[in-house]
């Protein structure tokens, strides 16, 4: 067995490295369907980073699954997808079972409006 395959089985016990492994294979899974994706629209990703108005180096870092020390960027992938015919919708709702009050329903429209444009 390789030592990084048996760092990962040591470590993977320990719940706060695994939620952090499994969250850096998804920054990676992540890149590498944007790289897909610019590539299949013809664009370099000098050619992206100008249209999004990020520096190429970023650009390279993202689909290489390293989006730095806070992680993925929502305002980032905001700029990037309609660049590439995507767009993310988000939507804030409750859990189902929970009571809600009508100023928490307001509270929750109020951030609903914001997050998904007026």
């Amino acid at each position: 067995m390789a030592r990084a395959s048996r760092l990962t089985e040591t470590f993977s016990q320990d719940p706060d490295f695994a939620r952090g492994y499994d969250q850096a294979q998804s920054y990676v899974l992540i890149g590498n369907a944007l790289r897909n994706l610019r590539e299949a629209k013809g664009l370099t990703q000098q050619e992206l980073a100008r249209r999004t108005g990020l520096d190429q180096a970023d650009i390279s870092k993202i689909e290489n699954g390293r989006w730095g020390r806070r992680g993925m960027s929502i305002d980032v992938l905001d700029r990037i997808l309609p660049e590439l015919g995507f767009r993310i919708s988000r939507s804030i709702e409750p859990i189902p079972g929970t009571r809600v009050t009508a100023e928490e329903k307001a509270a929750m429209l109020t951030m609903k409006e914001l997050l998904v444009g007026g």
